[in-house]
């Protein structure tokens, strides 16, 4: 499944938490007695999108096999804007939806999820001395990104 490319540089930009989130009507219908997050209403990643396999784990290993799949979208914001909207529950990086989860209009459900890392991959191109402001303020902006 995956290719070493010699040329690429990589570095850990920073370390960000994952999270199950649902609108707090949501989070309701999940406390219900008898309920099980896995029935609950789902927003995932496409099928062949490589994060995919990375979530399913995941959420398998937390005991959650989710059965109903809403919708799918391989762009977080999406993701977060309609899981904020009430939708359905999503995988989220926490950062994405710090600011809802101040409002109160997002909570967080179920077990603990492991966190994970951003990487920045550098190909050869941007490894050239004309390339580091760039890189540098890519690598910062990043970094600022996943501490909102």
């Amino acid at each position: 499944d995956y290719v070493i490319d010699e040329r690429l540089q990589s570095e850990i930009i920073n370390t960000v938490g994952v999270s199950i989130y649902a609108s707090p009507a949501l989070a309701k219908r999940a406390a219900k007695p008898g309920a099980q997050l896995s029935d609950l209403p789902f927003i995932m990643p496409p099928d062949d999108f490589k994060p995919t396999r990375f979530m399913w784990r995941t959420l398998k290993e937390a005991g959650i096999e989710p059965k109903n799949i809403i919708a799918r979208s391989q762009f977080p914001e999406v993701t977060a804007t309609m899981c904020l909207e009430g939708h359905g529950v999503a995988v989220l990086f926490d950062h994405f939806v710090a600011s809802g989860l101040a409002e109160g209009r997002i909570v967080k459900l179920g077990p603990p999820m492991p966190s994970t890392s951003l990487v920045l991959l550098i190909g050869p191109r941007a490894q050239r001395p004309a390339a580091a402001p760039a890189v540098e303020l890519f690598r910062q902006a990043t970094r600022k990104l996943a501490t909102r």
